[in-house]
């Protein structure tokens, strides 16, 4: 009977999910199937300094394919611990675009994208 219960559970919240636009895995940007979502931390919270309050966080929350989902939980654990990109931004949520094996700045993005990037990098070629 659990196990009827968990496949029901399953199928309840992959219904809310594919209704509110989020089926596509957060890490690769495929598409996620029934059988093959999970719950995923957008920053991970195991052997940070604030451990529950990111486990609980519901914006901490994203759904990913479980290979996918297992393959950062293998990220080396110094990289993890890093609280800033090497520009000084936070990894924050707000801040943070997670790829396949690892995560993104996205202020440094934003930057990359712009004139404001190109022309520091030209000036200090210069």
């Amino acid at each position: 009977m659990q196990n009827q219960q968990n496949q029901l559970t399953r199928r309840v919240l992959f219904r809310f999910i594919q209704e509110a636009g989020l089926t596509s895995c957060h890490r690769c940007g495929l598409a996620l199937t029934q059988s093959d979502f999970s719950l995923d931390h957008i920053l991970p919270w195991r052997n940070s300094e604030n451990a529950e309050e990111l486990f609980w966080d519901i914006d901490n929350i994203a759904f990913s394919h479980r290979g996918c989902n297992s393959a950062e939980s293998r990220t080396a654990v110094s990289r993890r611990k890093q609280t800033h990109c090497k520009r000084g931004h936070p990894f924050d949520v707000q801040n943070t675009k997670l790829v396949s094996g690892g995560r993104n700045c996205k202020t440094c993005l934003i930057m990359y994208q712009t004139d404001e990037w190109k022309n520091r990098n030209a000036t200090q070629q210069v």
